[in-house]
């Protein structure tokens, strides 16, 4: 290949650190995760003269690499690629994060560790490639910058070092947004730490109120059975009632004083990423089930929201966390109502189907035919960079979710697009009891 001129050359250089001064001048003022991976992906593909990149982003706990951000393709092939999951061995991506090295190839088509499942998913043609890992200041692989297919020649040893330099600074980035983040969380568990010991304080009085209430019904009732009936019975029938009502009611009341601590605990502990020791007992699923919707019917029937939960059926008892599989229900059909508008419905679903693996496991689907969500939130939902589209939301109830799915080494999906609602599946590896 014939070197270009050194007025090219320089033409080129200049061209490369104006895009450098501008990435390093947009990424050093970035907070957000999302926002910095875009801007040094955007300034890669235009720096250097490609069709196309990708940015992915590593999961060292699932060891897998997903697609974060795709531009210069079409529509079609970004949605497909977006969100898309790889080993985080597989392909060119995959030598990259072994190496730790940037690589440059230039026809793809006589290299075998091209991974080409990728192209015929999405019917884009890769000629050549330059890649290079997103490197923490501490040295720690965190993902993977590409572009793709140079508009007007071959991609060349400088193409190279741009790009791995774009790769440095975008990585710094990266962890300077997470330290940002994990300041922020720092500050906010702090706070709702102070909360949770104001609620335990604010709550002892009601539930020693309510047990006090408890006790002077038994005392009622035992002085009524010992007392001469009244002539007209209307002292029999107005008891009848309390003491059909009364205990559930008092059980309730005590019960939500209980399951109001543990929410604060658990959302103090989701803003910390505290996970706590996972408790597995041999759980009724469809009682559970029960048990969320008896507490959310109140919140759905004012909203004209129909709670469907006729899809449970019938299951042995299996072996979970309680208390983690309670919680991710109840954020599920929580978010689910007011996104649902009045007419609509949320249906719940339990039964056991055999995974992809072939082995045996509890499949839970929350569904509604609300408002739905657009890619980009769907494309975030169960990641640190969750966030809530409601006022006033923290996207703590997907972080909840994660944790739960996570203690049972289990997988979440969401299927949704704007006005077609949404629908969470939740796979849970089956566990009977001993």
């Amino acid at each position: 290949m014939a070197r270009s001129s050194p007025a090219l050359r320089a033409r080129r250089l200049a061209r490369r650190l104006a895009a450098l001064q501008r990435v390093s001048t947009g990424l050093a003022t970035a907070t957000d995760a999302d926002e910095v991976t875009r801007l040094a992906l955007e300034t890669a593909v235009e720096a250097l003269g490609a069709e196309a990149g990708s940015l992915l982003l590593h999961d060292p706990a699932r060891r897998i690499l997903r697609f974060r951000h795709v531009i210069g393709a079409t529509p079609d092939i970004e949605a497909k690629l977006r969100g898309l999951e790889l080993p985080d061995t597989a392909g060119l991506s995959g030598r990259v994060m072994r190496t730790q090295r940037g690589l440059i190839v230039a026809d793809v088509a006589h290299d075998k560790g091209h991974n080409r499942t990728v192209d015929a998913r999405t019917e884009y043609r890769t000629r050549g490639l330059l890649a290079a890992p997103l490197t923490s200041p501490g040295g720690r692989v965190l993902g993977v910058l590409e572009v793709l297919n140079a508009r007007d020649r071959a991609f060349d040893r400088d193409d190279l070092g741009v790009l791995c330099l774009l790769a440095a600074q975008a990585g710094t980035a990266l962890e300077t947004a997470r330290l940002h983040r994990a300041a922020a969380l720092a500050s906010v568990a702090h706070r709702i730490g102070d909360m949770s010991h104001d609620v335990k304080n604010l709550l002892t009085p009601v539930g020693t109120g309510v047990k006090t209430l408890r006790l002077l019904l038994d005392d009622t009732f035992q002085a009524a059975d010992a007392a001469p009936p009244a002539p007209d019975g209307a002292l029999a029938l107005a008891l009848a009632e309390l003491r059909s009502m009364g205990p559930e009611l008092i059980e309730l009341a005590l019960s939500g004083v209980t399951d109001v601590q543990e929410r604060v605990r658990e959302i103090a502990d989701a803003v910390k990423g505290i996970v706590s020791t996972p408790v597995f007992e041999a759980t009724d699923i469809a009682a559970l089930v029960q048990a969320v919707a008896r507490v959310l019917y109140p919140v759905a029937d004012p909203a004209g929201v129909a709670l469907d939960i006729g899809g449970v059926g019938v299951l042995p008892p299996i072996v979970v966390d309680r208390r983690r599989i309670y919680n991710c229900l109840y954020n599920l059909i929580h978010n689910a109502i007011p996104e649902t508008p009045p007419g609509g419905t949320v249906w719940v679903s339990a039964r056991r189907v055999v995974g992809d693996d072939g082995a045996p496991c509890l499949e839970l689907v929350v569904r509604d035919d609300g408002r739905g969500m657009s890619e980009q939130v769907r494309a975030r939902l169960f990641s640190d960079d969750a966030v809530s589209t409601k006022p006033g939301g923290t996207g703590l109830g997907t972080r909840i979710v994660r944790g739960a799915v996570e203690a049972h080494g289990g997988t979440v999906q969401v299927a949704s697009a704007p006005g077609a609602g949404a629908r969470f599946t939740l796979s849970i590896p089956w566990k009977s009891p001993p």
